[in-house]
């Protein structure tokens, strides 16, 4: 025995990640613009706020662009590309290796 109580094996199986979760990231693949408007805070008048924040965050792909603004539907599955290239290009790693 290497420690007081531990002989080298696990107490407990560690458990498998499941396929399906690695598959479908996301369980809705669009959303309603009047919904992320009360989720992420805003206030009923700030809906041209929103879709600005969306624009600059590379989200701002709706399913039906020639609708009302209030009855646009993010497409979220389409949008996904965009808001990691935006996410990656803001916090890109920076190698330090040894540099003075």
């Amino acid at each position: 025995m290497c420690r007081a109580g531990h002989n080298g094996q696990s107490v407990r199986p560690q458990p498998r990640t499941n396929p399906d979760h690695i598959r479908t990231p996301f369980r809705y693949k669009t959303l309603p613009v009047s919904y992320l408007l009360k989720e992420l805070g805003y206030e009923d008048n700030e809906l041209p706020r929103l879709i600005k924040f969306l624009t600059e965050h590379s989200a701002s792909i709706f399913t039906n662009p020639n609708a009302p603004e209030r009855e646009f539907i993010v497409d979220l599955k389409s949008a996904l590309a965009g808001v990691v290239q935006a996410q990656a290009a803001k916090y890109t790693k920076v190698g330090i290796k040894g540099q003075v």
